[in-house]
């Protein structure tokens, strides 16, 4: 499964494994880090990703027991998670 941000792009592999490359401003690619990746690169150690999609300048995935999880900027409360504050990793959506 891949989907595309406006500048960056995520895919989910058959293992349950969580990629992502482009364009990282604000974190959007999770891996902890704003610095551009060119080559796709593994989100932390999960391998039990079901989805994942990219916006403008945040992400979102959902894992295999259904849980909402979001990263990127966080303006306006786009990420859903009560605050205003960025996200450089997958960070868990309580209550989804």
């Amino acid at each position: 499964m891949v989907s595309a941000g406006e500048w960056h792009s995520l895919a989910v592999k058959t293992d349950g494994t969580l990629w992502a490359w482009g364009f990282n401003s604000n974190g959007r690619l999770g891996d902890g880090t704003t610095q551009e990746r060119h080559q796709p690169t593994r989100i932390g150690s999960d391998s039990d990703w079901k989805l994942a999609a990219g916006a403008a300048t945040h992400s979102f995935a959902i894992k295999t027991n259904g849980s909402l999880w979001a990263w990127g900027f966080n303006g306006s409360g786009r990420l859903g998670d009560g605050g205003t504050q960025e996200h450089h990793a997958p960070t868990l959506i309580a209550g989804f």
